[in-house]
């Protein structure tokens, strides 16, 4: 299961075969059907009161010290892209981002760790 289906056999969707645009109730499209199915979540919660401020795929600038992490050749600015951000009760800001194990690449635990580094810990959801 936590190999991606070989290129030949792939039948569209994402790397992984995940369908690439999923569709929520609201009309916002997302990556996949785990990040849908937990937008849904949030959405409800929202509604009770339990969270406020959502948002879909936020943008984060990596740096450190004040220093912006670019990309070697290209000099664009490194960025780490939450699937959601919300304020939960206490008004704490949380970055979830949902994940597989297999989504769990070099690239991703670096941006993580520059993160963390950052002062923004990410919560990875699990389905």
């Amino acid at each position: 299961m936590g190999r991606p289906i070989p290129r030949a056999r792939r039948r569209g969707g994402g790397r992984y075969a995940n369908v690439k645009r999923a569709v929520a109730s609201d009309g916002v499209q997302l990556d996949s059907m785990r990040e849908r199915d937990r937008y849904e979540e949030l959405l409800l919660l929202e509604a009770g009161g339990v969270i406020s401020e959502l948002e879909v795929h936020k943008r984060f600038a990596l740096g450190f010290a004040g220093i912006p992490i670019k990309y070697a050749g290209s000099g664009r600015q490194a960025v780490y892209v939450a699937d959601f951000v919300y304020r939960d009760i206490t008004g704490d800001l949380v970055i979830e981002d949902v994940k597989m194990d297999v989504h769990r690449d070099r690239v991703y635990k670096l941006k993580r760790a520059i993160m963390l580094a950052m002062g923004h810990e990410i919560t990875e959801i699990s389905k």
